[in-house]
């Protein structure tokens, strides 16, 4: 599946059903109730990720080795509460999943904001718990230090064709018109499960999880900088 499509330099290294990183000297760790094997993989199972961190390089290439890792699962599910990140890296997580001959649920477990919207829309379903929520925003652009004023206009050309791109992801999995998401995101609009059903991004709404046999991975970070704990 893909196997030489990673983000940068991907060593990749399996110890006691735990996973660790390295990207350019950074580290993050994905934990794992069970590590595969030859033997588990004969019995169909699905292949459960909780996706509770931020949408980065480390992140975003975990995602992608945990999936390369379990061979074949019948299908995917991505549980996530996320505010986002770079959307760079969310284009690519996007691209990886809905290029997979699997089918992929993603879950909206809490608040899904930002770039991680994009990887949310990279499910066949797509899932929200009744209090779930959305927020759209225009992509940010900061300028520091010196530069050349020839490059302002490459900066702002690349600013249109990232708006594009998203835009073009979102309105693949959703009836929003490009007037509608251009309100959205100038607004810095806030949608309810309800209301992102009501446009066809969520698919449904429920608050519970199915009970098929599931291999349950944890994607997490070395750095606590949305809030949530690692799991242990």
């Amino acid at each position: 599946m893909l196997k030489n499509l990673y983000l940068g330099a991907l060593s990749m290294f399996l110890i006691c059903g735990v996973f660790t990183t390295a990207i350019s000297g950074q580290k993050s760790f994905v934990y794992a109730q069970e590590k595969p094997s030859q033997e588990n993989e004969k019995t169909p199972y699905v292949l459960r990720i909780m996706f509770f961190r931020g949408v980065d390089i480390n992140t975003v290439s975990n995602l992608i080795s945990v999936i390369e890792t379990y061979n074949t699962p019948e299908r995917i599910e991505i549980y996530m509460s996320s505010f986002g990140g770079n959307p760079e890296a969310a284009l690519v997580a996007y691209n990886y999943l809905t290029s997979l001959p699997i089918e992929v649920h993603t879950y909206n477990l809490g608040h899904i904001a930002s770039a991680a919207t994009v990887i949310f829309c990279a499910g066949d379903k797509r899932y929200a718990s009744p209090r779930s929520s959305f927020l759209f925003h225009e992509l940010k652009v900061s300028f520091s230090g010196e530069d050349r004023t020839e490059n302002y206009g490459r900066y702002l050309d690349y600013y249109d064709l990232q708006k594009k791109r998203t835009n073009s992801a979102i309105k693949q999995c959703s009836q929003f018109s490009d007037s509608e998401l251009n309100v959205m995101y100038t607004d810095g609009k806030v949608l309810s499960a309800e209301n992102a059903k009501t446009s066809g991004y969520v698919t449904g709404i429920t608050n519970t999880m199915p009970t098929s046999q599931a291999r349950l991975v944890y994607i997490v970070g070395d750095q606590l900088k949305d809030g949530f704990p690692p799991f242990r």
